[in-house]
């Protein structure tokens, strides 16, 4: 395979030329993750900048320092293996195009292979989705021994029992220079920063066993070893700072506006979908009931069952609440002007109700939308036209397939249609428009039913808590960390219902909980925490308190200010209507498919008559949430979505019958959801308006991540479910 082409630059490259040209275009703060690389940590550093702070060019200047020990390879997710030679030709300039060579496929190792390549190559782009054991490419990456090795949104390693961790590990670990990005290099809970620790030093952080016993609460559970708690914070924490370094935006980049939260309570309006929840909610209370007085082979079973309902109650309550968040982005583009927003799902039919309702009654805006069936190419064209083209205002994206390494600064607000059960996908989303190039304060709007008997959204809110309060504790050192979002519909602060997001109290003044901030430059908050006035009430970045009160409207050009510093965002009072959720005052007619959580009969793959090209990849799409799926031959010719369950037959007898091309997902999320922490318990203490009563251990986990379904050994089958009923 042929190198990636980029325009004709000089022959000549030199590296120590090429730095002395690059660093005075470093900020202050890259310039000091450039000398803390350099000089302390000998080239062997984890950069965790809050995303959008420029780790890219940071990187790039480290490894110039380091250019004599080239060729250089680059690890990254599917979605940005073109982005890097752009950078390096941006950067770098004088680099000769025939010195980038991006991997392309399975089989493409001509890298390696082919002398006279390999003699002009200085850096090779490779995805991480490559690294699997039947990849020709994966071998020859490994033989090739590079010294120097950038790994790009490394929390993709997070899973160590995955393929492409145990290829990736030693690969990454046996170089000299080692660089891992990330703005969120704990997505969930800190055993997933094992391997990247493991990657940059092994002595200091030992072996994974010991790892999990002193620092993640190891214990023995029902179903194994349970790995998904905190212990021993501070020790970690003082412990990362000799390899990892974060900076907040809020620390450094004193010019960029600040980001303002709210929730928009929204309600199911369909009664067949009211109906469809209900049951599917009544299904998983007979589940938790049951699991405790089950032993052995049953016990498994109604574990998978009830994580399977939790994954359908999870879906259904996203199809459910679609067109509520619908009208809601019409009243926002209705009301806003000429501004720009983005609009954040998880489920292909959600994207789909939204994208059709505005089609319908909005014909004069233009939009975008990335999910995983938009392979690299259009995607950056997509963007480029989102960015540029004023008539296009709306973005409906995948929280999963466009959650990173996107800039759609264009945007300045954000609404999300559904929560994802992972902390850092969120950040990762909210900070596609929150970065450098944002001229404007950033409105970010969670559409959360509150009903429990009907949705997960109470439960995800205050899980997603506890695993940033373990994170923040982790990575920064503090406690009670947060991120302040204003409940829209009472006009309070989240916390009085629903839990402030991702935390459940705000640290009032002489808690002993409050500690100083960090000096500049060393690791910072891995999410913000709340300041408290004297009233109490928790104030957000901008210093405003979070608890204003917000008057609904029922004009559809109606808005109201979330602060004095921010846009006018839309609100509708029919979108949360007390006195019927099931009508709306905007007369708008409400035309859902039936919901995609049903399980959808087996499809037979036609046979493809050619062999996959060097673009694409052993996989299949799921056509209700579009996630990308491995193939995996079976003897039923079955394969099952691992992230909402449907179904696919595959009929070939040949491994190669199924090609997708791997591009179309930005980050992996082989995920699936249990009940391990989800507890929809009422609480006794609001009877108007019962609210969620959840584990205070953190024993379990909701989210459990599988990078590979054929791995031989998954942890996260060892956290199994502890039901409880409601």
């Amino acid at each position: 395979m042929s190198a990636t082409m980029h325009k004709q630059a000089p022959p000549s490259f030199e590296g120590h030329l090429e730095l002395e040209s690059l660093l005075p275009r470093l900020r202050p703060f890259q310039r000091e993750g450039f000398d803390f690389a350099t000089k302390k940590t000998n080239g062997r550093l984890l950069i965790c900048d809050e995303m959008g702070l420029g780790k890219t060019v940071t990187s790039l200047a480290v490894m110039l320092a380091f250019k004599e020990e080239w060729p250089l390879l680059i690890l990254c997710p599917a979605s940005l293996r073109y982005t890097w030679p752009a950078e390096i030709e941006k950067f770098i300039p004088h680099m000769p195009h025939s010195a980038i060579y991006v991997v392309r496929g399975f089989d493409d190792c001509d890298f390696h292979s082919n002398p006279i390549k390999r003699a002009r190559i200085k850096v090779v782009v490779a995805t991480y989705s490559l690294l699997q054991n039947r990849s020709a490419a994966a071998k020859a990456l490994q033989e090739f021994s590079f010294k120097c090795v950038i790994a790009d949104e490394s929390h993709n390693l997070k899973e160590k029992t995955s393929q492409r961790c145990k290829i990736a590990m030693p690969l990454i670990s046996g170089a000299k220079r080692v660089l891992l990005l990330s703005g969120t290099p704990a997505l969930a809970k800190p055993v997933e920063l094992w391997a990247q620790l493991n990657c940059v030093d092994q002595d200091l952080f030992g072996s994974y066993t010991s790892f999990t016993k002193k620092y993640c609460n190891a214990r023995r559970g029902r179903f194994g070893y349970d790995v998904s708690g905190l212990s021993n914070a501070d020790e970690l924490h003082e412990k990362l700072k000799q390899v990892m370094i974060r900076r907040l935006k809020a620390d450094v980049l004193k010019e960029l506006p600040p980001k303002q939260r709210s929730i928009v309570p929204v309600k199911i309006l369909k009664n067949e979908h009211v109906k469809d929840c209900r049951r599917i909610i009544a299904e998983m209370n007979d589940t938790r009931a049951s699991i405790s007085s089950l032993a052995g082979e049953e016990a498994n079973n109604a574990h998978f069952e009830g994580r399977s309902l939790l994954m359908q109650a999870y879906q259904a309550s996203g199809i459910g609440k679609a067109q509520a968040v619908a009208e809601y982005v019409l009243d926002w583009l209705c009301g806003s002007g000429t501004q720009k927003v983005l609009v954040f799902a998880h489920h292909k039919g959600v994207l789909d109700t939204i994208e059709a309702t505005i089609s319908k009654h909005f014909k004069g805006v233009g939009h975008i939308r990335i999910d995983g069936s938009v392979n690299s190419a259009e995607r950056a064209a997509r963007v480029k036209k989102f960015q540029n083209k004023a008539q296009v205002r709306l973005g409906l994206l995948s929280i999963t397939a466009a959650g990173v390494g996107l800039t759609l600064t264009a945007a300045s607000s954000v609404i999300f249609a559904e929560l994802h059960w992972t902390p850092g996908v969120l950040a990762q989303a909210e900070d596609r428009c929150h970065r450098i190039g944002q001229v404007n304060a950033v409105n970010i709007m969670y559409c959360v039913c509150k009903d429990t008997d009907l949705s997960v959204d109470p439960a995800l809110w205050k899980m997603l808590g506890r695993k940033v309060s373990n994170l923040g504790r982790m990575i920064d050192g503090e406690k009670g960390a947060s991120m302040n979002a204003v409940d829209t519909e009472n006009g309070a602060p989240s916390e009085q219902e629903l839990s402030s997001f991702f935390a459940e109290t705000c640290a009032t003044k002489g808690s002993p909980d409050v500690k100083a901030p960090i000096a500049k430059g060393s690791i910072q908050s891995f999410f913000k925490k709340p300041s408290t006035n004297k009233d109490g009430t928790c104030s957000s970045s901008s210093g405003l308190k979070a608890s204003v009160s917000m008057p609904k409207f029922s004009s559809r050009h109606a808005t109201r200010p979330t602060s004095a510093t921010t846009n006018p965002v839309p609100m509708r009072a029919s979108v949360a209507s007390k006195s019927n959720p099931f009508t709306s005052a905007s007369g708008l007619k409400r035309k859902i498919e039936k919901p995609s959580w049903v399980s959808p009969p087996c499809k037979k793959v036609p046979q493809s008559t050619k062999s996959p090209t060097s673009d694409q990849q052993l996989s299949w799409t799921c056509e209700f949430c579009t996630f990308i799926n491995e193939y995996v031959k079976s003897d039923s010719g079955l394969s099952r979505c691992l992230v909402c369950k449907s179904r696919r037959c595959h009929k070939s007898s040949k491994v190669g019958s199924v090609s997708v091309d791997l591009s179309q997902s930005s980050i992996d999320t082989t995920q699936s959801l249990t009940i391990d922490e989800i507890d929809l318990t009422q609480s006794p203490t609001n009877k108007a308006k019962p609210t969620p009563k959840l584990c205070a251990s953190s024993q379990s986990e909701i989210i459990e991540i599988c990078d590979d379904s054929d791995d031989d050994d998954d942890d996260d089958d060892d956290d199994l479910l502890s039901i409880k009923p409601f």
